[in-house]
């Protein structure tokens, strides 16, 4: 009951298995978050909608058939982007990077968690910068 189970069973139920978590995932939202605050109603409209956009693209790509459980599932939950074939395609992935490359990406994302953590604490309250045309900020 593994993966041809599942591929089987998207193939007989086509467009309906297709479309049912775009319009499922929106209103399980809706009705359990309804009084919810508007930003968090809002945001988890969107990831809802985001997640059954992410599943319409993966259960409607053919190359999608033919790769591994582990690949397709990393598609949907690691994969930010939107491109089924590039994501499935293994021979276009670039290099890997060097480790010059990889030092730098650690450098910068410590960098940003000690802005983020150490820094911005400390300017909120402070009153924002003056304007360089002359404006003034308004109460």
């Amino acid at each position: 009951m593994g993966t041809t189970f599942i591929k089987t069973r998207w193939q007989e139920n086509g467009v309906a298995v297709a479309l049912a978590p775009l319009v499922v995932l929106p209103t399980l939202a809706f009705v359990f978050f309804a009084r919810s605050p508007a930003w968090q109603l809002m945001w988890l409209l969107a990831i809802s909608i985001y997640a059954g956009l992410k599943w319409l693209t993966i259960a409607t790509s053919p190359s999608a058939w033919h790769a591994s459980t582990a690949r397709v599932l990393g598609y949907l939950v690691l994969w930010p982007g939107m491109n089924v074939q590039a994501f499935l395609d293994t021979k276009s992935h670039g290099n890997r990077p060097t480790g010059d490359e990889a030092l730098l990406a650690i450098f910068n994302l410590a960098g940003g968690v000690f802005l983020l953590f150490a820094v911005a604490p400390h300017l909120i309250g402070l009153p924002p910068p003056s304007s360089p045309v002359g404006w003034e900020w308004s109460d």
